[in-house]
């Protein structure tokens, strides 16, 4: 009688909705697809968080999503608690800090973590500048560069 009374008091508790945060993002961004694989990789699902799209907020430059990410860019990760994250390397810090489970991308030893995060900041500085010159069309400017192949011609210069 003990065992049915105790399942009974479980079946009566009301149900603990979990936090659920989301990444506002499109496919077509680079730095968004670091969040992306560190979500895969961690098999963190839409129930903990959802990738919607910034159009879900009115899109990049709309009042309310620049209140959140005064930019206006992707990727922004709000929290199911309302906290707006902006830019993949603190998204990617938050998620590794608040999902502990699966691979912690976080390398052992100094020499490799100085390494991660020169990696990560050549990339920031350097790399996303050409590959944004990429997605717009002729005026797109990367430097002195104002076209697609211009900037790819910069990127193998700084690289070569």
């Amino acid at each position: 009688t003990m065992r049915i009374l105790l399942v009974a008091a479980a079946l009566a508790l009301p149900a603990v909705a979990l936090r659920v945060d989301t990444l506002y993002d499109l496919p077509v961004s680079n730095h968004g697809a670091r969040c992306r694989i560190v979500l895969r990789e961690k098999g963190i699902g839409p129930d903990r968080v959802k990738i919607a799209p910034p159009s879900e907020l009115g899109g990049l430059k709309s009042e309310e999503y620049t209140a959140l990410h005064p930019q206006g860019k992707m990727p922004l990760l709000v929290t199911g608690d309302g906290l707006a994250i902006p830019e993949s390397n603190a998204i990617c810090r938050y998620l590794l800090a608040e999902f502990p489970e699966g691979p912690s991308f976080i390398p052992a030893g100094k020499e490799a973590l100085y390494t991660m995060e020169s990696i990560l900041e050549i990339h920031s500085s350097y790399i996303s500048n050409a590959q944004g010159a990429l997605y717009k069309g002729g005026t797109a400017v990367f430097h002195a560069a104002h076209t697609r192949g211009g900037a790819l011609g910069a990127l193998v210069r700084d690289f070569a």
